[in-house]
């Protein structure tokens, strides 16, 4: 069984998709595309204009390693980068501790200043150096960011964990050392007699006094290098972020929206998908006939035989005459989908186009 090529290029026509095809869904649902778009930005800009303001503190810690307390006169203290970097990512966690928000919460009440848990929030990163790209490894400074709706109480918030934060730190390493200092002097208590005297003794008395001056200088390795300031402007809400966010959001999921309606669109828009779904080759195209010239002369096949509206019937008459090359044909059906499309127009001119060959 031969197929036809004609019909085999209609088919082929119809199923390819090309990008001409997508531009062409997008320029007949251009509306779904403004709608959604415009709807999503505005949407945005709302929501986000409603909102009540959010104002953003920060203060900044500096890690600095204790000074070599048995050989303080080189100046030469060595900073373990691992130790510092984990020392510094723990700084978050701490500052969210419980125990850490009793300690703000009095420092503030001792300054006439009530907050709730709910009022606020904090955090703490680590600030990446300059020129470093995103690496943090080669940084020792640490942003305390505290965000409230005021912004004084954001500003008394940052200070007031960074200060909190230094101090706690400070108040651990000095325990620590305390408990080194009893288990000194422990060892010391021991020696009686002439045995204090030796040098185990001397070398006991020589780690008492280090440690007693760690514990005068101890410093807990944090120190506040920036004090936090109060800031001019609130950080949230942005209405044209959200709006130009929205606006690209809203773009998406407009394009996506009229593919997806073009889906369920089961109309016919082009002449190759009526002659795939019908299964018959495309013989012609006759172009739209205005109204104007269909009230002056219906038979323009006729009249008119140099117009492309008549050149179209011929190129029809020459199709049809190779699709009945036996001569078999005696009648042809002129039908379409709604009244008043053109059928007797049709009929007529193409009777007028078979006579006149």
């Amino acid at each position: 069984m031969s197929v036809d090529p004609e019909l085999a290029r209609a088919e082929a026509a119809a199923e390819e998709t090309t990008l001409r095809d997508y531009l062409e869904v997008l320029r007949r649902r251009w509306w779904v595309v403004f709608l959604v778009t415009v709807v999503a930005a505005a949407t945005a800009f709302v929501v986000s204009w409603l909102q009540a303001p959010v104002y953003e503190a920060r203060a900044d810690l500096i890690y600095e390693q204790q000074l070599d307390v048995s050989n303080p006169l080189t100046g030469q203290r060595y900073t373990d980068p691992t130790t510092r970097q984990v020392e510094m990512r723990s700084v978050d966690a701490v500052l969210k501790s419980p125990a850490m928000e009793r300690r703000v919460r009095d420092a503030l009440a001792a300054q006439g200043v009530r907050v709730r848990k709910d009022e606020y929030e904090v955090m703490a990163e680590v600030v990446v150096p300059e020129g470093s790209g995103t690496s943090t490894e080669d940084s020792n400074v640490v942003a305390v960011k505290a965000r409230a709706g005021e912004a004084e109480l954001a500003a008394r918030l940052a200070q007031a964990y960074a200060d909190s934060f230094v101090a706690w730190r400070r108040e651990n390493t000095r325990a620590q050392i305390d408990r080194a200092i009893a288990a000194v002097r422990a060892e010391m208590e021991g020696y009686q007699g002439a045995a204090r005297q030796s040098a185990d003794y001397l070398i006991l008395q020589q780690r008492l006094r280090d440690l007693q001056i760690l514990k005068a200088t101890a410093t807990g390795n944090f120190r506040v290098l920036v004090p936090a300031q109060v800031p001019d402007s609130p950080v949230e809400p942005r209405p044209f972020r959200s709006a130009a966010l929205g606006l690209g959001v809203g773009l998406f999921a407009g394009i996506g929206l009229a593919f997806l309606l073009e889906q369920f669109d089961t109309r016919l828009r082009r002449p190759e998908e009526a002659a795939a779904l019908l299964r018959q080759p495309l013989l012609a195209r006759v172009p739209r006939l205005s109204r104007d010239k269909a009230r002056e002369d219906v038979l323009m096949a006729r009249d008119h035989p140099g117009d492309a509206f008549s050149e179209a019937f011929r190129l029809l008459r020459t199709n049809l005459a190779f699709m009945d090359v036996d001569g078999k044909v005696r009648a042809l059906m002129v039908t379409s989908s709604l009244q008043g499309e053109g059928k007797s127009v049709a009929v007529a001119n193409l009777a007028v186009t078979l006579a006149l060959a």
